[in-house]
């Protein structure tokens, strides 16, 4: 086996991180191969420098019909030997079935409700002779380097004990109340991590303030969590919370 796809294109780089186990055991489980990921950006920079990763290709267009275009080039450019997905929407599955000599399109079948999507992934990849049965139950875990480590020190040297992520990427998720969580952890030292689109969710909490935040950014500061400064992290996003639970803070969220 020489190249292997994994298509994730379900729409949030949360979703990625969800499945970053399962595309790092197929990694671990096929030495000799190269694996490739589709999915959307911004989602795609927390994978740029995962030594297990060989290429990242992204897309910004969520219009429909356009994933499946999307995927189609990446089949058009490169022959792959084996290709996995989370996406079956708009008949990926069954491009990818028609065009790979090997997939998994199916990782969503009969889901138990005690069961972490990532753990599922897994499980059901070892079912199917694709990953080693020693990888299940592996967490996510992003590669960062050094200076980004050390970034993420620098931005909080004294890291609070309270980290709130009040913005959220779709609008359902957005919690009006922040301030009033603030106030009862008025003995705390609480900061907020805007988001990109400026800092009125996070100036809205009424907590002290950082500079706005990239993926990896957010990252390493995660990575400087892991030595125990940060006792919680709140987060109106999934996505957002989701970035660090390979670094070890507590984490609680809204969605």
């Amino acid at each position: 086996m020489r190249d292997v796809l994994v298509v994730e294109l379900l729409g949030g780089f949360g979703d990625l991180l969800l499945a970053l186990p399962a595309v790092h055991a197929l990694a671990r489980s096929h030495p000799g191969a190269r694996v490739h990921v589709a999915t959307f950006a911004p989602g795609g920079e927390l994978l740029a420098r995962d030594p297990l990763v060989a290429s990242v290709s992204t897309t910004s267009d969520h219009t429909e019909g356009a994933p499946r275009r999307f995927v189609e080039g990446l089949l058009d450019t490169r022959t792959y030997d084996l290709a996995v997905t989370t996406t079956t929407y708009d008949g990926i599955g069954d491009l990818l079935r028609s065009r790979v000599p090997r997939t998994a399109v199916d990782l969503w079948r009969r889901p138990p409700a005690d069961e972490l999507v990532d753990a599922r992934f897994l499980r059901l990849l070892a079912a199917d002779g694709l990953v080693r049965p020693d990888l299940v139950g592996v967490a996510p875990r992003l590669a960062l380097d050094p200076a980004e480590v050390a970034a993420g020190h620098a931005l909080l040297p004294d890291a609070p004990p309270v980290l709130l992520l009040p913005d959220a990427g779709m609008p359902i998720k957005r919690w009006a109340g922040w301030p009033a969580l603030v106030r009862g952890l008025a003995d705390l030292d609480v900061v907020a991590v805007p988001g990109p689109d400026g800092t009125g969710a996070a100036r809205a909490t009424g907590a002290r303030l950082l500079p706005a935040l990239g993926l990896r950014a957010l990252a390493g500061h995660e990575a400087h969590a892991e030595d125990g400064h940060d006792d919680q992290e709140e987060g109106a996003d999934s996505e957002l919370t989701r970035a660090g639970l390979e670094h070890g803070s507590r984490l609680g969220g809204d969605a």
